[in-house]
């Protein structure tokens, strides 16, 4: 292969990424209906599990190590969670059927994973 093509194919091949990735965030309407009084069961990226509860009225309820709550909301195509003590933390998020992953919106790193369950299974 020469280097020219080889160029060509590399670039065809990370356009293709980068519009695979594009594709597989969800829009705004998407994460609202599929979280919203429902439960995200998964693991973080360091392999800690979770458990969180989208409630309709923007609350969140989890527990991880501990036990925690705060609120969600969602921002153009992003989830966005602020906590006490913590800033607002947007992320993106990509929903597929009952699974969801979460990703940082500024370098793209998995953040986490789980599978949507329907209601509060969090407490």
């Amino acid at each position: 292969m020469t280097p020219a093509l080889k160029t060509v194919v590399t670039a065809t091949l990370l356009a293709a990424c980068a519009t695979s990735a594009v594709a597989f965030t969800s829009n705004g309407p998407t994460i609202q209906r599929s979280l919203s009084g429902n439960s995200v069961v998964g693991q973080m990226y360091d392999g800690i599990s979770y458990c969180e509860y989208h409630a309709p009225n923007g609350g969140i309820f989890g527990r991880d190590t501990e036990v925690y709550a705060g609120n969600w909301t969602v921002w153009n195509n992003h989830i966005c969670y602020t906590y006490p003590g913590y800033g607002e933390d947007c992320q993106r998020a990509s929903v597929r059927g009952s699974m969801v992953t979460f990703t940082d919106s500024l370098n793209g790193s998995m953040i986490s994973s789980g599978t949507i369950v329907g209601g509060n299974v969090c407490n």
